[in-house]
């Protein structure tokens, strides 16, 4: 049997007609050009190397990058998308260990899914065989040789922590890298802090202790350092050399919880000095997205593809704004 192909080509354009109208077709061409606007938006914008999520997170978990003039090495705790210490001195050397899970912040696209990372001392679960009750761990890192006479610093850092008799984070200046140490600022002193998820409670009226607790992070370390973004400290006298500490003390705990009840965890620390230029960001690079410390066409294919996976994402306007600076 044979088609006539004219016939064929004018069932096809009555049902084209039919079905798509002249306002169906507006509306298509509407939702196409909003999509190459889009991706084009996002092309310039990672071949600039430019964050496209804001701080404090715009997609679950995730956080803008850190400033560059950061002088810690490893903020992030991770190393190639897997838990990592390095750069960091652990006393005693098994307790601070690492966590990696969906819940921790991040600033690159880990296992494709924004897994984050942090560091970690904490009990998971109640018939844990190893842990450190009632032991003062301390996890600490030391920055120079710098300008000593530069006395502006500057901090920040994630924090989330459950029952526990101190969590603290202290700075110290010396005029060698292996001390002496004297102490120069504690930008927070937590203390006896032991009802039920007592940190993690800690906000007046917070509101992230619930469900997913996407904001958690957030919220909490914005009550107890006062700011969402860097703190300032102008000290007395400066020093070539400083150590940033943390220290964390947890009680003996509950039997009757499933999972832990004790400790706490950290990420994204930042200390920088005014006037001195940044060490090691991490790997952290804006645009980054997949964590192999480039920006290049993989970045961009990883993010396009998860936007348009999410089949509604078109026809939100505040999404598509937020996400490509439309």
């Amino acid at each position: 049997m044979f088609f006539n192909k004219s016939i064929l080509r004018h069932i096809v354009y009555k049902l084209y007609s039919k079905w798509l109208n002249g306002a169906m077709r507006r509306i298509l061409i509407i939702m196409g050009l909003v999509v190459v606007g889009a991706i084009f938006q996002l092309f310039l914008r990672l071949g600039s190397g430019q964050a496209i999520y804001s701080v404090p997170q715009a997609k679950a978990f995730q956080y803008a990058p850190l400033p560059s003039d950061n002088l810690l090495a490893n903020p992030w705790f991770q190393s190639n998308c897997s838990p990592n210490q390095v750069g960091w001195q652990i006393t005693p050397t098994d307790t601070w260990g690492g966590s990696e899970k969906t819940q921790n912040p991040t600033v690159v696209n880990c296992n494709g899914n924004w897994t984050g990372h942090s560091a970690r001392f904490a009990k998971e679960a109640a018939n844990d065989g190893n842990f450190h009750p009632n032991v003062s761990a301390f996890l600490s890192q030391v920055v120079g040789p710098v300008d000593a006479s530069k006395k502006n610093l500057k901090f920040h850092a994630l924090l989330v922590a459950h029952r526990v008799n101190q969590y603290k984070a202290e700075i110290f200046g010396s005029n060698s890298p292996n001390g002496p140490w004297n102490s120069v600022w504690v930008p927070f002193n937590i203390e006896d802090c032991l009802s039920n998820d007592c940190v993690n409670n800690s906000p007046p009226n917070g509101v992230c202790n619930s469900g997913n607790r996407e904001c958690l992070w957030a919220e909490v370390s914005e009550y107890i350092l006062g700011s969402a973004n860097p703190i300032p400290n102008t000290i007395p006298t400066g020093y070539p050399y400083y150590k940033v500490e943390f220290v964390m003390n947890y009680p003996n705990p509950d039997p009757s919880k499933v999972t832990g009840d004790v400790g706490g965890k950290l990420a994204r620390v930042y200390f920088a000095i005014d006037g001195v230029g940044g060490g090691d960001p991490g790997g952290d690079v804006a645009g980054d997205y997949n964590g192999d410390g480039r920006v290049d066409l993989a970045d961009f294919l990883l993010v396009v593809g998860q936007y348009i996976s999410e089949p509604f994402n078109i026809f939100d306007l505040n999404l598509v704004a937020t996400n490509f600076g439309l």
